[in-house]
């Protein structure tokens, strides 16, 4: 149950990943992202988009990309993203690196502590928002990876969902379980896994 909204990136063919099929769920299933990255992954600091547009604020939103890197990173997500958030400085990131690593290039390039207002994620990076519930003032999950060993707790103020009738291959149901369990409404985003970013930043942009 959640509020059905349609993205316009849907209809974009850049937006939609290798992996997803273009038949009804029915008749075929979408691939599940695979294991988690290997210890040669990209190193800290690697994979890092800076879109500052107000020079004169040190408030920053954090949104992480999914998996590849490559393919669905920090320049994938920049490009989904900044549509929506005309007026706001984004750090766009790989999923490899960590919140904390993010927060030490930040400050380093900008030579003083910027301030998050919030930590997204979308598909595997949904993971890295998950795992910081609570620590931010928002944290955002678009289609979120959920890792079973952290179960935060989650308000209707610190927290954000839009999930895909997909379901990123199922792991983003732990998510949704623990939204309806604590009777928070989320986003239904639509067939795709694709279209949970945009769908999320139609109705979460002004809490980023």
């Amino acid at each position: 149950s959640g509020e059905i909204i349609t993205d316009p990136v849907a209809t974009s063919p850049v937006a939609k990943p290798a992996t997803q099929t273009t038949q009804s769920p029915s008749t075929s299933t979408p691939s599940k992202i695979s294991a988690p990255p290997s210890a040669n992954a990209a190193p800290a600091n690697k994979g890092i988009i800076f879109s500052t547009k107000n020079t004169q604020s040190n408030d920053y939103a954090i949104i992480f990309g999914g998996k590849p890197s490559k393919s669905y990173g920090a320049i994938y997500m920049q490009k989904q993203c900044e549509r929506y958030l005309p007026n706001k400085n984004v750090i766009y990131s790989n999923f490899e690196n960590t919140v904390e690593s993010v927060i030490e290039a930040a400050n380093q390039k900008f030579g003083k502590n910027i301030n998050v207002t919030s930590v997204s994620g979308w598909s595997k990076g949904g993971q890295n928002a998950w795992n910081v519930i609570g620590k931010y003032p928002f944290v955002g999950l678009m289609d979120p990876s959920v890792p079973s060993n952290v179960t935060p707790q989650i308000t209707a103020n610190n927290v954000g969902l839009s999930v895909s009738r997909y379901r990123n291959g199922g792991y983003a149901k732990r998510a949704v379980q623990l939204f309806q369990q604590s009777k928070i409404p989320f986003v239904e985003a639509g067939e795709y896994h694709y279209m949970a970013g945009g769908a999320f930043l139609k109705k979460y942009a002004n809490r980023l």
